[in-house]
């Protein structure tokens, strides 16, 4: 049975800072889970409370949502607000401090009236990354966690069918694709710890194995080409040895490369020295500054006789000096032109780029880190972060990966009745984590396209990463792994 506000208060301890939370609460994703922690570190005792199914912007009935808001163990109590009065419960139930998403600053004057009468406080949280609060291992009944999970609430939140993601699948023969980005040696070198140097403070290891792949914008051309799209893939490298590898794995690949050579700067390579499964050095060769002019133009011939006979352009920016903002508006231009359908990926790791250079795209695929960095936003709620990016880029679609606990998507296509909403990651225990955000932006793109929605491409994008992770380095996926998976969950 459902608790209401009467049931909880006879258990209240007034002597206790009491928090309040109130909402839809249709799915739990990280910016609630900030919330809650936020609430938490301020208050000795957090009530939820929540709204009825007739509220307006609920889409989930109210037993899954109690069920889902119950199971997180920032919470003490958890009721249904009666008659969704949100006015009465608070003069009723008088918390101490009520909690909300800085984005409902100038919307609360009622509430904060009320609040404010009996000598409370009204908060309101930041979203930051700092307030990471929704770890696994804060979940009351996960005890152990299986190796993977494929959110089957997730699936039924959304409808989600096999038999329309197996058709996507099929239809990716039909598609022509083109990819424009930095292309990039990965090496990795296992090796024996043997343990710290006399000398000095350093680790002492053993080099017993390499192995080396294709990475950067070459492996989501090769992740593409063998998922039956027809592909072509336009990159830069140096006048260096380096540059006949990456020919020769893009040919073994499949993949038809157009390569432009730049003589200031060598092919972009990346070394990783691992042990036990763990990076523990990192070394770059590479270097960042713009690609030539007349590089850029020819990048751009080649491109216009090539993007009419195309569906979609990938642009794949490793923020190395490939994709120059000139670049990208022009090749934006002739996108629209021919009608073809813009997805973008920018990286910000080591390296400074921006996401919201990508405009009037179809998908953009940031971090969150990516996505506060391109709004000089540290504050706010991933909700408002993904629709401050849609309104500064006009992109149709925004998916803001988590690393380790998944991804947050946003739709602005009005027919969409979710507008928001979160998947976790599904490999819990990842052998290489290094390859999944490419394969969940090749995925999630390519079934867009043939026609699927936000949801159902998250969801295979996030399987198709949790394909990725379970192997070390850069392999590209192929069709037949993510149907051999959809077979398992049907």
């Amino acid at each position: 049975m459902l608790n209401t506000l009467d049931d909880i208060l006879p258990k209240l301890n007034r002597a206790k800072k009491i928090a309040l939370i109130y909402g839809n609460f249709n799915v739990i994703h990280h910016g609630h889970s900030r919330l809650l922690k936020f609430a938490h570190e301020n208050a000795d005792c957090v009530i939820i409370g929540l709204f009825n199914d007739n509220h307006a912007g609920v889409m989930v009935e109210l037993e899954k949502r109690y069920t889902n808001v119950y199971y997180n163990s920032y919470i003490d109590y958890l009721f249904v607000i009666d008659d969704n009065n949100v006015l009465k419960t608070l003069d009723t139930l008088r918390p101490n401090i009520v909690v909300k998403g800085e984005e409902h600053i100038h919307s609360s004057q009622k509430e904060m009236d009320i609040i404010e009468s009996y000598g409370g406080k009204i908060l309101f949280a930041s979203g930051n990354m700092s307030l990471e609060g929704f770890e696994r291992s804060q979940l009351r009944y996960d005890n152990q966690l299986s190796k993977f999970d494929y959110q089957p609430s997730f699936q039924e939140r959304h409808h989600i069918s096999t038999d329309l993601l197996k058709n996507s699948i099929e239809k990716f023969s039909d598609l022509n694709a083109l990819i424009i980005g930095d292309v990039i040696i990965d090496e990795y070198v296992d090796c024996n710890a043997l343990g710290m140097s006399r000398e000095d403070p350093t680790l002492v290891v053993l080099p017993i194995n390499k192995n080396i792949f294709i990475g950067g914008a070459g492996i989501v051309a090769a992740h593409i080409k063998n998922l039956n799209v027809n592909t072509e893939f336009i990159t830069i490298t140096g006048c260096d040895d380096n540059k006949d590898f990456v020919l020769d794995m893009l040919n073994e690949y499949g993949v038809k490369t157009h390569l432009f050579l730049d003589e200031t700067r060598p092919t972009t390579k990346k070394v990783r020295y691992r042990a036990q499964n763990k990076t523990l050095l990192r070394v770059n060769e590479l270097k960042q500054h713009t690609i030539p002019y007349d590089i850029g133009q020819d990048i751009i011939n080649k491109a216009k006789k090539l993007l009419p006979t195309k569906d979609i352009l990938f642009l794949s920016d490793f923020n190395y000096g490939c994709l120059p903002n000139w670049l990208i508006n022009t090749l934006i231009d002739i996108c629209k032109e021919y009608d073809v359908k813009i997805v973008a990926d920018s990286q910000s790791s080591s390296q400074i780029g921006d996401i919201s250079r990508f405009h009037d795209c179809m998908l953009l695929t940031p971090t969150e880190y990516e996505a506060r960095l391109a709004l000089s936003d540290q504050d706010s709620s991933l909700t408002v972060l993904a629709e401050s990016l849609i309104t500064k880029t006009n992109a149709q679609n925004i998916i803001i990966t988590l690393g380790e606990d998944g991804a947050f998507g946003h739709s602005q296509i009005s027919s969409e009745s979710f507008k928001t909403d979160e998947i976790n990651a599904m490999n819990n225990y990842p052998v290489d984590v290094s390859g999944a955000g490419d394969c969940l932006f090749v995925l999630s793109s390519l079934s867009l396209l043939t026609g699927l929605n936000l949801w159902h491409s998250l969801f295979l994008g996030s399987l198709a990463a949790s394909i990725q992770t379970d192997t070390l380095g850069n392999i590209p996926i192929t069709s037949e792994k993510i149907l051999i998976k959809l077979d398992s969950l049907s």
